[in-house]
């Protein structure tokens, strides 16, 4: 298996010194976050259904923060993005979280290149290929 994927990512996690800090982690799947990368800090919601975020695996952590603004990039407006997550769509401080995402995705690309997590949505959903060997790693 090519784990160049993982390589990729891991090598971001090293040269931009990421990191990730849980702080609010609901009973919700949606756990709000905040990261840091060169010295610069976001605060990213991630949805984690698996319920996978483990700050002693930041290579992992970093695959679920690009694969959140991956689904923000890929989403035609608000109510599509918000269709994919478990809170009332009418609730403003997610509304105003939507808005502010847009400069955080470019500040964030600006800084890695570019928004991709490397790992393919079916390598995730089934636990297979990749993805799996990017959780049985402690990188």
């Amino acid at each position: 298996m090519n784990l160049q994927s993982i390589k990729n990512l891991h090598e971001i996690v090293k040269i931009h010194n990421f990191s990730l800090k849980v702080i609010n982690d609901s009973t919700s799947e949606l756990v709000h976050t905040e990261i840091t990368l060169a010295n610069q800090k976001w605060h990213i919601y991630i949805d984690d259904e698996y319920r996978l975020i483990n700050t002693s695996k930041p290579t992992l952590c970093l695959y679920l923060v690009l694969r959140s603004l991956e689904e923000y990039a890929d989403s035609s407006d608000f109510l599509d993005w918000s269709n994919q997550y478990p809170f009332t769509k009418n609730d403003s401080h997610y509304i105003n979280y939507y808005r502010n995402l847009e400069k955080t995705y470019h500040e964030i690309k600006q800084v890695v290149g570019s928004v991709n997590s490397f790992i393919s949505d079916l390598d995730y959903q089934l636990f297979s290929g990749e993805f799996s060997e990017l959780l049985a790693l402690n990188i």
